[in-house]
C-alpha cells in the first residue's frame, strides 16, 4: 500500500529528488486542479483535519519526474 502525504511533503520530496528546483504546496494543489495529466483521482486521496493526504508511490513520481516545465499553453503547433 502507497504511503498517505500531504500536498507540503509531496512539494519536499519533489525538490529533494531534483526533479524541480522549488516546489510549494499551493502549485501541489494548483498541479491537482488543472492538469489533466494529474496521475491520482481525488477518490484516493484521505483527509486528516485540515490536510489533504495523497498517495506516494509511482504514478506521483513519475509524474513529476517527466512533467512538461516550459511556459505557456501545450499541444500546440506553431504557425497552424
Amino acid at each position: 500500500m502507497a504511503e498517505l502525504i500531504t500536498l507540503s511533503e509531496v512539494a519536499r520530496r519533489v525538490v529533494a529528488e531534483g526533479w524541480e528546483n522549488t516546489l510549494s504546496r499551493q502549485r501541489v494543489a494548483q498541479l491537482a486542479d488543472s492538469d489533466p495529466r494529474w496521475p491520482v483521482p481525488r477518490d484516493e486521496w484521505s483527509r486528516a483535519g485540515r490536510y489533504w493526504l495523497v498517495p506516494w508511490d509511482e504514478r506521483l513520481e513519475t509524474y513529476f519526474r517527466t512533467r512538461d516545465r516550459t511556459p505557456g499553453p501545450k499541444n500546440w503547433r506553431k504557425g497552424s
